[in-house]
């Protein structure tokens, strides 16, 4: 595995896409599969992946990735509102692909900021497989409304 060094501020548009993209795949084979709890249960192959936790656990942080027993866990305060949690999860989920793609930051802010993008960049592939399910879901709904249409234009004739 190869180790990567970012320095001065952090990630392309590019890169953030790829590591999003290539996350998916590991965790099910497509880009576009949804939510991000059932992901990395998927990808870490452990029910306990992401936890839920008073904020009593976790000292000034809403998250945390901590490693227990040698197997990656992010804990969320149980307070937080749902979409502090989805982008929490998914921040945390950034920092893990850092640690597993072996990538380092210059400062632990550019390693924070490149988190963000990086979350943010999950969160726009979930959108854009509900997107391309809307839409197949909205062809297929023409589809048999022309059908049907036809059928009672003929029934009617």
């Amino acid at each position: 595995m190869r180790h990567i060094a970012i320095a001065g501020g952090g990630l392309s548009a590019a890169q953030l896409d790829r590591l999003a993209a290539a996350t998916f795949r590991r965790a099910g084979g497509r880009e576009h599969n949804g939510a991000l709890v059932p992901m990395i249960i998927r990808l870490w192959k452990d029910a306990k992946a992401v936890q839920v936790v008073p904020e009593t656990a976790l000292r000034s942080t809403p998250a945390a990735l901590a490693r227990i027993d040698g197997r990656l866990r992010i804990f969320v305060w149980e307070t937080v509102t749902p979409d502090e949690f989805r982008f929490s999860v998914a921040h945390e989920l950034a920092h893990a692909v850092f640690l597993h793609e072996r990538m380092t930051f210059s400062s632990p802010d550019d390693e924070e900021c490149a988190a963000d993008s990086l979350a943010l960049r999950f969160d726009h592939f979930k959108r854009e497989w509900m997107r391309t399910t809307l839409r197949r879901a909205q062809a297929v709904n023409d589809s048999l409304a022309a059908r049907l249409a036809a059928k009672e234009n003929r029934d009617a004739a």
